[in-house]
């Protein structure tokens, strides 16, 4: 192991060099293109910082990298180089420029497509065998893999050191699970440990420079490809396990983040301060202090995987299940997490899903329904299935224009429902187009174009809601039903002044 280690040297060293090398002039071309991180918001920095770091470990580890190329059989790496260079040159754009997340999300797939093709691939459901083992899960599992990786490190970047710091304990963990041979995969990871390791310089609390999505989108594009190839040569799903276990803080940030938004209702890319190292930096904890409490874990993390990888199944049997309980107490200690009300809130959503989902159902029978009628009996048959709810207290529906219609009883009436002790009303108009001119001092203050609907209903539970929808759907097939079959109205009714007098229509 100790020639091993030796061995290694000089591709450290290298890229080591190189990247605290560079990263002071990437640092100034911040300046000169405008590449600057202002503070305040959802950034814990204040004042303004450059975010082109991320140039100086691109080249770090590509120049090295292009060398053994050059000079030996290095396997995948070239292919690996190739696709990061895609995502590099679209993080430098979106530091300078500015990107828009889909745009990402392309250079990202053509990168992890170009990967595909050239044989770094993932197959982990392979190891599964039956109906997983056909290859060609292995397109979907790629990609999904190379953007959910790439991404989870690119969303964790929001704090001094965070990104570098667990990119190198992540490349370290690779490298201990794959053993300590020369191969191109492991040199590979010495490459990027050895970049990382000089942007830290720079990066380290307080920061005088920021990688950028140049620098987190290259390094998780990265580390995603190496774990592609490392997983595609391991043999039990304990190894196979690894790569998703050495990503656990990244990927278990991101998919909070994923879930807070979508019960939220906020843009899933609409960044937010409420990702782990905010809410550790809210409980008082300095930057430094935060910084080795997710070193910590992530540290944890890796013995986890050397103990499943040396095969201790006692051991791996006891981190396996001490490791969710630790990440899990850990996270509500810092109240990263809030159960209870996640859960709480999380069942509430589905159920208002499901009642969502049978008011649609209804509104769109109604629809149909009112649609094919072919009488008022028909069509007022269809609003009273429609409006027979517990839910709904009354309905009226008046066409303003035809007030002598049935002796100046509405268009419709319902007052079936309960009475509740908290009811609200919704009024919404009737575009009548076929109706008679428009005409002033009308008897109602509705819309002036057509009538009006208007619903009481309970105030409880979820129903104010939907109740928009119910007398919205009500309001435009009334108003299809009439330009379909006019009413014939012999006169319309004004009060004026007291007076009441026909006129002609």
């Amino acid at each position: 192991m100790r020639s091993e280690l030796v061995g290694y040297l000089p591709y450290f060293l290298a890229s080591l060099v190189i990247s605290a090398s560079t990263v002071p002039l990437f640092r100034s071309l911040s300046y000169r293109v405008g590449a600057l991180d202002k503070g305040g918001g959802r950034r814990v920095h204040k004042g303004i910082i450059p975010r082109l770091g991320g140039g100086g470990i691109f080249f770090a580890f590509l120049i090295p990298a292009v060398y053994l190329i050059a000079t030996r059989d290095t396997g995948k790496m070239p292919a690996i180089a190739l696709s990061s260079l895609i995502v590099f040159a679209l993080g430098v754009y979106d530091d300078i420029r500015g990107a828009r997340v889909w745009v990402k999300l392309m250079a990202e797939m053509l990168g992890a497509l170009l990967l595909y093709h050239f044989g770094v691939r993932v197959n982990a459901l392979a190891d599964l065998g039956g109906f997983f083992a056909h290859d060609w899960l292995s397109l979907p599992e790629t990609v999904l893999w190379i953007l959910v990786v790439t991404n989870a490190v690119n969303l964790i970047d929001g704090l001094d050191g965070l990104a570098a710091g667990t990119g190198i304990l992540v490349a370290i963990t690779l490298l201990l699970v794959s053993g300590f041979g020369l191969s191109y995969n492991n040199i590979a990871c010495v490459l990027l440990i050895g970049s990382l390791a000089g942007f830290l310089i720079y990066n380290f609390p307080p920061a005088s420079v920021f990688m950028g999505d140049s620098g987190s989108l290259f390094t998780g594009f990265i580390l995603a490809s190496l774990s592609a190839v490392s997983s595609a040569k391991a043999s039990t799903m304990a190894a196979l396990m690894v790569p998703i276990l050495a990503f656990g803080i990244p990927l278990m940030d991101m998919l909070y983040a994923v879930l807070r938004r979508y019960y939220r209702g906020v843009p899933l890319g609409q960044a937010d301060k409420e990702h782990i190292h905010h809410k550790l930096l809210g409980k008082g904890l300095s930057r430094k202090k935060v910084l080795f409490v997710l070193y910590s874990m992530n540290v944890f993390i890796t013995l986890v995987c050397l103990a499943m990888i040396g095969r201790h199944k006692l051991l791996s049997l006891s981190a396996l299940i001490a490791l969710p309980l630790a990440v899990v107490f850990g996270l509500r200690i810092f109240g990263y997490i809030e159960f209870i009300p996640f859960a709480r809130e999380m069942v509430k959503n589905l159920e208002k899903s499901r009642k969502g989902r049978y008011y649609n159902y209804l509104i769109k029978r109604f629809r149909l329904g009112a649609s094919r009628a072919e009488s008022l009996d028909s069509f007022r048959a269809e609003i009273t299935g429609l409006v027979n709810l517990k839910d709904i207290i009354t309905l009226e529906i008046i066409l303003d224009r035809n007030a002598c219609l049935e002796g100046e009883k509405p268009f419709f009436l319902y007052a079936g429902g309960a009475s509740s002790k908290r009811a609200f009303t919704l009024t919404f108009p009737v575009f009548c187009e076929n109706m008679s001119p428009a005409l002033p001092n009308l008897r109602l203050s509705a819309d002036p174009a057509g009538g009006l609907v208007r619903m009481t209903g309970s105030a409880d539970g979820d129903f104010p809601i939907y109740c928009a929808e119910f007398v919205q759907a009500i309001s435009e097939e009334v108003s299809a039903y009439l330009a379909k079959k006019p009413l014939n109205v012999p006169a319309y009714v004004q009060k004026s002044e007291g007076n009441i007098k026909p006129l002609p229509v």
